[in-house]
């Protein structure tokens, strides 16, 4: 009789259970994070006879345990997917505003305006209309780059903004993970101990997808877990039982990580997945674009001033520069109580003080102090130095402070230094001017490789050897006599001449240095071909090298898409391999629904037949 009564009693008590954790499962369906529930369904064992009482061959089932379905490796494998898919999240999104930023007009339509400009100067060089017009043409050029290089700036300063941002959240989720595993371990084995362990795995994959994470159990505790930042031997770690790290990141987005462990030294890393890592790679993208884009802007303004000054101004004088790329970051102290602002107006690192500078408001002024502190200057609302010129508008308070740090080579820098048509040097300051009498069809062209002023003839000696003399022209004493190279080319002192063509013995050619030449037009013309790059000098080709720019750049973008593309489609694999293990089906649940529902009714029935049993065996005594 107490064989049928326990078989039942402890069938409907097993199979009760399995009912309320299938119920709990179905509850959770579309739960992030849940881990279905089984029930080990495992038969009571029978207990042996004595001399005392009767051996039991069966006693039923018994629920002997609750299982989170839990597959280690599918779980990694989702998890490194989850932070490959945020890192390429981050980098293909920003990188295609870039591309774009760097495509739409700027500085490739404002190049081509300024190459036309100084075309069309060459062809009217004393038209002060025409040469306004390259007066315009430059200050589009420069504004268009220093707002792409400002554009750039600014990103990178989001994107470390941003990275701040997730750091905090990452070090919110590490402390929420310590708690949490602290709660795992005085939770003992009870059912209490499941919504714990799901609540601790979706935080680690909220960490995963902000740092690529490594997550092992840990050796005392297989419910705690270890984890540790990326997936390389030796690296830091982030929680340790109860235990969490503190994250902080730099403007480069480069981690610094502090271990739980009491005095373990803080530790230096580039994360390389989740947010974080996508992140660092978007701001190493950014600072590459940013290096290329000085570069190119830098080019322009030197190979610009080279042959600018080879040409002279009206008065004589020789060219300027062009373009500078001099500049000054400000930074306001964090402790100024004022509104005022500092601006720098005017630059040239070739004059201005060395190094970097601070300007601090006292007893009603600003005073500046060089990199040694020694005071340079002061200024009630401006402070004009030679090379540097800052003002400093708004409502100023004392002790308010501005340092400015040098950087100059920057494309956000560029501005155009001519502001007058008379200082566009049109001429050339070397004339060439061939013998009437020459038979021979060379041309020649001579280069400055140091100061030289005095007229010269070159004559060809022996035009089968290539000798050739070059003498005074004023006295026509012997300066130098040489051999033209392979390619034409012989050097003298500070001249440097190059012969094409056949030329002829006994040719000879006149060369005059610094004349003014009002209506030459040499040295527009040399800017205007600088549109296309001299493959001796390598000066130029300014357009071309902004299209290398553009089609590199192209390429990391399209490698950032298609990264995007394979993350997306690896996370959403891992996804459904993780749900086949952990997941709930429905139609499983609904059919162990009803199996344990039939099983849990006929243990009823099962029971309630041994309780009219034992009534009948009562009633019958």
């Amino acid at each position: 009789m107490s064989d049928i009564f326990n078989t039942a009693f402890q069938g409907l008590t097993a199979y009760r259970k399995a009912l309320s954790v299938t119920g709990e499962n179905i509850a959770n369906v579309d739960s992030e994070g849940y881990h279905r529930r089984d029930v080990l369904l495992d038969p009571a064992g029978g207990a042996r006879g004595s001399v005392l009482s009767e051996g039991r061959s069966d006693s039923g089932l018994r629920g002997t345990d609750v299982r989170r379905a839990l597959d280690w490796l599918a779980a990694a494998r989702s998890r490194t997917a989850a932070s490959d898919k945020a890192a390429a999240d981050v980098l293909a999104p920003t990188l295609e505003t870039l591309e774009g930023r760097l495509t739409e007009g700027g500085p490739r339509e404002a190049l081509s305006g300024m190459m036309r400009a100084l075309a069309q100067a060459a062809a009217a060089p004393q038209n002060d209309g025409v040469r306004a017009t390259v007066l315009a043409a430059g200050e589009t050029l420069a504004a268009s780059v220093a707002d792409l290089g400002r554009d750039i700036d600014r990103m990178a300063r989001g994107l470390s903004d941003r990275a701040a941002q997730t750091v905090t959240g990452a070090n919110t989720t590490l402390e929420a993970l310590a708690r949490v595993q602290r709660e795992i371990a005085g939770a003992g084995d009870g059912d209490s101990l499941a919504p714990l362990l799901d609540r601790r795995d979706r935080l680690v994959t909220d960490l995963a997808e902000t740092v690529g994470v490594t997550v092992e159990p840990d050796a005392r505790d297989p419910d705690l877990v270890r984890i540790t930042l990326g997936d390389k031997p030796g690296r830091p770690a982030l929680l340790d039982r109860g235990s969490a790290a503190h994250l902080d990141v730099d403007a480069q987005g480069t981690l610094t990580v502090r271990p739980p462990a009491v005095g373990a030294p803080a530790q230096t890393h580039v994360p390389e997945t989740g947010r974080l890592g996508g992140l660092s790679q978007t701001l190493g993208a950014l600072r590459a674009t940013a290096g290329t884009l000085d570069g190119w802007a830098q080019k322009i303004a030197d190979d610009m001033a080279a042959v600018h000054a080879d040409g002279r101004t009206r008065a004589g004088d020789p060219g300027g520069a062009l373009f500078s790329l001099d500049g000054w970051t400000v930074r306001p102290a964090l402790a100024n109580t004022g509104s005022a602002a500092a601006e720098v107006t005017a630059a040239d690192a070739a004059t201005a003080p060395a190094g970097e500078l601070t300007f601090v408001r006292e007893s009603g002024v600003w005073r500046g102090y060089d990199a040694s502190g020694t005071e340079f200057a002061t200024g009630a609302d401006r402070i004009d130095v030679p090379g540097l010129s800052v003002t400093f508008p708004g409502e100023a308070a004392d002790g308010d402070r501005f340092t400015l740090a040098p950087n100059h080579g920057a494309a956000e820098n560029m501005r155009f230094l001519p502001t007058d048509p008379g200082q566009l040097a049109a001429g050339g300051a070397i004339t060439v001017s061939p013998d009437s009498a020459n038979t021979g069809g060379a041309t020649l062209a001579v280069a400055r490789t140091g100061p030289h002023t005095d007229a010269i003839d070159v004559r060809i000696r022996d035009a089968a050897t290539g000798e050739v003399a070059i003498h005074d022209a004023a006295d026509g004493d012997a300066i130098a006599t040489d051999k033209l190279d392979a390619d034409g080319r012989v050097s003298a002192g500070a001249l440097s001449l190059t012969l094409t063509g056949a030329a002829a013995t006994g040719d000879s050619y006149r060369v005059v240095f610094d004349s003014p030449g009002a209506a030459d037009n040499r040295t527009f013309a040399a800017l205007a071909d600088l549109a296309t790059e001299d493959p001796s000098s390598g000066l130029g080709g300014f357009g071309a090298r902004y299209d290398d720019i553009l089609a590199d750049f192209g390429a990391q973008v399209s490698a950032a898409r298609t990264r995007q593309e394979g993350t997306a489609a690896v996370k959403d694999r891992a996804d459904r391999a993780m749900a086949e293990v952990s997941g709930v089906d429905l139609d499983t649940e609904a059919a162990r629904l009803s199996s344990y529902q039939q099983a849990y009714e006929a243990n009823a029935r099962a029971l309630n037949v041994a309780r009219e049993i034992f009534e009948t065996l009562l009633n019958s005594m």
